[in-house]
């Protein structure tokens, strides 16, 4: 079955939500977090724990897609 992580980082706190492919609510979650800021004009978001708490025992191939509320959005 694939499925679609939707993610909402919002300043103070980040959202998941894990659809199946039918629409099927399989996950979500939330936790907040801090902003880093460890250079001058660079601000940084952890925001991993919440990948964790929506996927469950989901497979990294399960997924289709995966949507941002806002860009720009960079995951290293």
């Amino acid at each position: 079955m694939m499925c679609t992580l939707g993610l909402d980082i919002s300043t103070t706190a980040s959202k998941a939500l894990l659809l199946g492919e039918d629409g099927t609510l399989l996950g979500v979650s939330s936790a907040p977090h801090n902003l880093s800021t460890p250079r001058p004009l660079w601000s940084e978001q952890v925001v991993l724990i919440v990948f964790g708490r929506s996927l469950g025992r989901q497979s990294p191939d399960d997924f289709e897609g995966i949507t941002f509320q806002r860009n720009p959005a960079l995951s290293t």
